[in-house]
């Protein structure tokens, strides 16, 4: 992830960031697996979620076409987000960052207490999960964070816990109970994989769909059947599910294949599940945390992620909540004497 973080200047393209993240997953994992007994062939390890780069008020799922042409600007908040796995485990993780041509330069405003509040919840959540723990106070948390930075959890929402070829199971943390959603109260058990996903908006926390051809991440339904009609919707169905039979999948990966043809009669049938792309109002900021965790009798191994605010981004409003700024100001100090030991062992 640090590798496409540093890539988010001034003047480049969301698509090829989105491009470059799936490279990078691409032949990260052709290195590992690869002799002896434990060989992974490459058709079954890579991309478990598509390389999103979600910009300001766009909630997330952002992967855009080929063709397109948007470019990232002074002080955009963007949110990268993307999955790996090896013989179907999978890890996922996502981070928020702005863009600042000058990195000495001090960031502040709203877009930098969202950036924190999910900062604070991630630390904090992380720092309570261990076996025994509820997913209901995995939620709380989220919203005590929210709310110490005077902004919202987005909501609908899931953190899911996650198996083998399955990264949505049906064990789950609810971002925010409203009385339209609400989840059964359950409990993290020892050797849960926990994707833990925390979205938080300067805005009102009720992203809607604005254009739904910026959909282009689908996952197949496996418990869906229909005999499709349309030789077009057979070969797409027929290929896709060859490529990615339970995984999500960019149409990026199809363009020139009439996949969009394909897919509508595929959708019309519920044989795909789409990622929409979510939008709050122009002006608000969104920022995305999400992270891979290992349950164990000691409590949470952080697989993925860690990544803190940029040094230079300090937030407008002061966290008040002193239990949850101490786990985060743990982190911190962690990480910093984690850079002073090997800036000094480099210096050595």
């Amino acid at each position: 992830m640090v590798q496409i973080s540093v890539q988010c200047a001034v003047g480049m393209k969301l698509v090829d960031l989105c491009i470059m993240g799936d490279a990078m997953i691409t032949e990260e994992v052709g290195k590992v697996h690869n002799k002896g007994k434990a060989k992974v062939e490459d058709s079954e390890k890579g991309v478990a979620f598509p390389t999103c780069a979600s910009v300001n008020n766009v909630v997330g799922h952002n992967c855009p076409a080929s063709d397109d042409e948007a470019v990232l600007a002074e002080g955009d908040l963007v949110k990268l987000d993307l999955g790996v796995h090896i013989d179907g485990f999978i890890a996922v993780v996502a981070n928020s960052v702005i863009v600042c041509a000058n990195a000495d330069e001090a960031v502040t405003g709203r877009h930098a207490d969202v950036i924190h509040a999910v900062a604070v919840a991630a630390e904090a959540s992380l720092a309570t999960i261990k076996p025994g723990c509820t997913n209901t106070e995995l939620t709380a948390i989220f919203n005590r964070a929210a709310e110490a930075f005077n902004c919202n959890v987005v909501e609908g929402v899931l953190s899911h816990v996650m198996k083998r070829h399955v990264i949505d199971g049906n064990k789950v943390i609810l971002s925010k109970e409203t009385s339209d959603m609400k989840v059964e109260e359950e409990e993290i058990e020892e050797l849960d994989v926990l994707a833990v996903d925390i979205i938080m908006s300067t805005g009102d926390g009720q992203p809607k769909e604005v254009d739904e051809l910026k959909t282009t991440i689908y996952k197949h339904q496996v418990d869906q059947t229909y005999s499709l009609k349309m030789k077009a919707s057979r070969e797409v169905f027929s290929q896709i599910t060859s490529d990615h039979p339970t995984l999500p999948f960019s149409l990026r990966q199809y363009e020139g294949s009439r996949a969009r043809l394909g897919m509508k009669e595929c959708l019309a049938h519920d044989l795909f599940s789409q990622y929409p792309v979510l939008e709050e109002k122009e002006g608000d900021f969104v920022a995305h945390a999400k992270f891979t965790v290992l349950v164990t009798e000691e409590g949470a191994q952080r697989v993925t992620g860690g990544f803190l605010p940029q040094s230079n981004v300090t937030p407008e409003t002061a966290c008040a909540d002193e239990e949850l700024m101490g786990y985060y100001s743990a982190a911190v100090a962690k990480a910093e004497a984690k850079a002073a030991k090997k800036k000094k062992k480099k210096k050595k």
